[in-house]
Order: structure tokens, then C-alpha cells, then sequence
């Protein structure tokens, strides 16, 4: 049976027999009061069974929330998944994020318009070795090694497509190699990642 305990508002550990596993909430730069709340009630309704683990499935999830005229969360979308089992357990805590939903949540964001919610799987790859390589990046772009910092980025993007993070690094990569419409197309795509995605979550299992 897991066993949960709570480590502190923005993280949780789950212990099992095989396998620890956190939850965390990367890729917001400046989490607000309404995203810590979001983030809380998605983490508490999401699960990382040993079943699904154990067939090595992992991955991106990615839904798309439809916030009607009033504010309220309309319907539910998914746009990548790689399993059934994965999206099920994601719409699981959507539907929980849909019971306990406020207004106030968007923040000021406009209603009647589609958001983003990008919940991240990983088997064997500890949520800190993600923000190290981030920063290894920096530093590369820091030192001027910038075809290093690109060829990095794209291995990186490659594996998220949706961390607006990398999007913008990548887009500082481009303009100091000179690639001005690579860069710009990269800052764009950051820009409207920024904008619509309301939370992003990184479930990591961690051999024992």
C-alpha cells in the first residue's frame, strides 16, 4: 500500500516497497497564491501507481481546459498522453481541479477561452537533475558556448514541448548564433506557453 506524507505546500513524497516518487511543480517561474492552490488540489487526486510503473510508461500529458462565459471550467480536452492509464489518472484530478474550481483562479485571465494543463510522468530521472540541466544551460549561454547551449536545448525541448522555460532560453541560444527568425519564432512560442498554461506538474519515480 503507498504511503503518503505530506512534505511541504508545494511537494509531496510518496514511499512504496520498489519505488519513491515526488511530486512537484516545475516550470512556473513565479508561483502565485491561486497556481499554489491549483497545484495542491491536482497533486492531492494524482497517482503514480506501481502497475502503471512497473510497464514503464511515462510521459507527457496534456489537457486543455475550456473556461466558459462565467469563469468555470467547461469541458476538458486531452491533447497527448502516452497511455490510456496516464490520462485516466490525470482526468481523475482535473475532475477534482473541475469540483473545487474558483474564478479567481484564472488570475485575470480572460473567460471564455481554452488553458493549458501539462502534467509530466518520469521513471528514473529525479525532478532536480531537470532544474540542473536548466542551469547548465544558463551557464553555457553565460559563457558564450552557445552551439553547445542550442544543441542541448533542442534534446531537451524535444523531450517537452511545452516548457515555455526552455522555449525562452532557446530563443536567447538562437539570437546570439545570429538565427534571428529561429530566435523570434522560439520567443513566441514561449510567449503564449506562458500565457495559456496554468500549471505544469512533474511526477518522478525514483528506484529505491
Amino acid at each position: 500500500m503507498e504511503y503518503l506524507k505530506r512534505i511541504s505546500m508545494n511537494k509531496r513524497l510518496l514511499l512504496s516497497a520498489a519505488f519513491i516518487f515526488f511530486i512537484s511543480f516545475m516550470g512556473v517561474a513565479q508561483e502565485n497564491k491561486f497556481e499554489r492552490e491549483i497545484n495542491q488540489i491536482l497533486s492531492q487526486n494524482l497517482t503514480y501507481s506501481a502497475t502503471i510503473r512497473q510497464t514503464g510508461i511515462q510521459g507527457i500529458v496534456l489537457i486543455s481546459a475550456k473556461i466558459d462565459e462565467l469563469g468555470k471550467i467547461d469541458s476538458l480536452f486531452l491533447i497527448e498522453s502516452p497511455d490510456d492509464r496516464l490520462t485516466d489518472v490525470v482526468i481523475n484530478a482535473m475532475r477534482a481541479l473541475q469540483d473545487k474550481w474558483k474564478t479567481k483562479y484564472l488570475d485575470g485571465r480572460p473567460f471564455d477561452k481554452k488553458y493549458l494543463f501539462h502534467f509530466s510522468f518520469q521513471i528514473g530521472k529525479k525532478t532536480h537533475d531537470i532544474v540542473w540541466e536548466r542551469k547548465q544551460v544558463e551557464k553555457l549561454l553565460e559563457k558564450g558556448d552557445d552551439e553547445k547551449a542550442l544543441e542541448k536545448l533542442n534534446e531537451l525541448i524535444a523531450g517537452d514541448q511545452y516548457s515555455y522555460l526552455l522555449f525562452e532560453l532557446r530563443a536567447t541560444a538562437n539570437r546570439q548564433l545570429g538565427n534571428i527568425e529561429a530566435s523570434q519564432e522560439d520567443y513566441i512560442r514561449a510567449k503564449y506557453l506562458k500565457r495559456d498554461l496554468i500549471s505544469t506538474i512533474t511526477i518522478t519515480a525514483i528506484a529505491q
